[in-house]
């Protein structure tokens, strides 16, 4: 594949090209070389034959090196190069102010490539990463640099984005007060909702159900009623794509603000637990698909049409696309969106996308910090960021009736332009407004499309950001120190171990696997991470970003 180009960039500069023709002549070569005569006369004066450096050097200089990490999902065409250097790479080094050189680390193994990178002494100037803890790692062990001065005396689009958003700021700081991170800002959107087959409704004669055990009630007679009418027993009540929802209908968070206190859950838990175990045992979901690791199983129920209920995700075009497939299968099919049904704690949304990421900071041993800020700015501009998301106008894209681009070719998109989701780390969407979201991505005059907007509508109006279950995003959760770390994750597993045999195993109750549960904790030391998590929020409630923070955001944008 060639390099990219700008359709509209290159036929500007071919203009300025032909307006600068002439024919050389005899005279314009004379008067040319006389004036290489004089300079080279005038240096050789001024400087007392030492040799001068060029001006390609002191340009060179100016513009500055810098290496920047790089997630490799496998994802980049062969014809438009590697993930080390691309298409866009080119294009990035081409428009911007700085020199970079990329650095890739496997998506899934990032932590432990940065760990090596990190030891040998060959990690990136810029460190791009979501993982919370592991930045939070870097920080107390010192490898980071604080970026207020830098950010004041070298920034100017990601000083005015702290600015206008100081949440942003507030998201960056860590402990000392000083300013750490790097993120990006994006529109608050649902990370998962429920869809529920209206045409197996209507055909049962049945209300969307509002309560859990509405619900329940629900997919038994999905399950056993014959809601397909194809005469077999092949239909189910639930398909769990995502399997997060169910329990947190429950607030089964964890960790939950009582009395004014951060306090370890049980009682939730137990209930998100006996009802998971309810459809389990009556046969309301796949009896596999607790096995089913990644639920690409449970995508495939949904997709044959043989599943009532589907959890799954709604925010992007890879959404729509499964959408799409969904009604190639079943063309007479109807969803509709709807609430999470309420239960004694409460109605509560699930989980939604943060809409304050940090995703990136300085290495300590950065030779040029300014260079780093100077490419985050251009990376961060809204400019920059619209072609990383759609390609180049009259190209890739042209503008809709809706002011937002529209893609012209679905398949140059795909090869050309949909791979570059990780070179968009630092560029906060919200500057593109609707066009973020699928309202400018999907065009209403397409039937399939609108039907896709409907449902977008619908789950937007179930999810109104104030019924938040946690404390914070998760991403926004404190990391714990290693000793503690380390607690956790040996507790995790055998827990993890006891809810699958409670919902599994008929004689096994919630309450009993509760309190083995409570047994494994104690002896395991969770007592300390009760204490831990309390004297931090006790401590830090006031600084740290909560969902009242992310609320106040989601509402300053409308």
């Amino acid at each position: 594949m060639a390099p990219l180009k700008d359709n509209k960039s290159q036929k500007d500069g071919e203009g300025k090209v032909s307006m600068l023709k002439f024919k050389p002549t005899a005279t314009i070569t004379v008067i040319l070389l006389a004036m290489l005569f004089i300079v080279a006369c005038s240096d050789n004066g001024n400087t007392g034959g030492q040799e001068q450096p060029s001006h390609s050097g002191e340009n060179s200089a100016k513009r500055g090196s810098i290496t920047v990490s790089m997630y490799d999902r496998g994802n980049v065409p062969a014809e438009a190069g590697t993930a080390e250097k691309n298409s866009w790479t080119d294009w990035v080094v081409e428009n911007g102010p700085t020199d970079v050189k990329f650095i890739t680390v496997p998506r899934w193994e990032s932590t432990d490539k940065f760990n090596v990178l990190l030891a040998s002494g060959d990690a990136p100037d810029l460190i791009q990463e979501y993982a919370t803890a592991f930045r939070d790692s870097l920080y107390r062990t010192g490898q980071v640099i604080p970026i207020d001065e830098l950010i004041e005396k070298h920034s100017t689009t990601y000083k005015k984005l702290l600015e206008t958003y100081p949440v942003l700021r507030k998201a960056g700081t860590k402990p000392d007060g000083k300013l750490y991170e790097i993120g990006k800002l994006s529109p608050m959107l649902p990370d998962e909702v429920m869809f529920v087959r209206k045409d197996w409704l209507d055909k049962l004669n049945l209300k969307a159900p509002t309560t859990d055990q509405e619900l329940l009630d629900v997919m038994r007679a999905f399950a056993s009623e014959d809601p397909d009418g194809n005469g077999k027993a092949d239909t189910y009540g639930i398909a769990d794509a995502q399997g997060r929802g169910l329990y947190v209908m429950f607030q089964d968070v964890e960790w939950i603000v009582q009395d004014g206190q951060l306090v370890k859950d049980w009682e939730r838990k137990q209930a998100a637990l006996d009802y998971h175990k309810k459809i389990y045992e009556e046969g309301l979901i796949d009896k596999d698909y607790l096995t089913d690791k990644n639920r690409e199983q449970q995508r495939q129920f949904f997709l044959q049409g043989r599943a009532g209920v589907y959890t799954g995700r709604i925010a992007s075009m890879a959404d729509f696309n499964l959408y799409e497939t969904f009604r190639k299968n079943n063309p007479d099919a109807e969803l509709i969106v709807v609430p999470w049904p309420e239960t004694k704690y409460g109605r509560f949304i699930s989980y939604f996308q943060n809409p304050v990421q940090m995703t990136a900071v300085i290495n300590s041993t950065a030779k040029d910090p300014a260079s780093v800020i100077k490419y985050v700015d251009f990376m961060s501009q809204e400019t920059t960021g619209e072609t990383l998301l759609y390609g180049f106008e009259g190209t890739h894209w042209e503008q809709s009736a809706t002011g937002c681009p529209k893609i012209l070719d679905d398949e140059r998109y795909k090869n050309e332009v949909s791979w570059t989701a990780d070179f968009q780390m630092l560029f906060s969407k919200t500057l593109l407004g609707d066009c973020a979201t699928l309202e400018g991505q999907l065009n209403p005059e397409v039937p399939i499309q609108k039907e896709f907007l409907d449902l977008y509508h619908q789950a937007e109006e179930t999810f109104n950001g104030k019924d938040i279950p946690w404390l914070t995003h998760p991403e926004h959760m404190p990391t714990l120190p290693d000793d503690l770390q380390i607690i956790s994750s040996t507790i995790t597993p055998t827990m993890e171990e006891i809810s699958t045999k409670a919902i599994i195993t008929k004689s096994y109750s919630a309450e009993q696997a509760m309190q083995d549960m409570k047994k494994v904790w104690d002896s395991a030391g969770g007592k300390k991470l009760e204490e831990w998590y309390a004297n931090w929020y006790a401590e830090n409630s006031g600084n740290a970003i909560l969902a009242k923070d992310l609320i106040e955001f989601n509402d300053s944008l409308k």
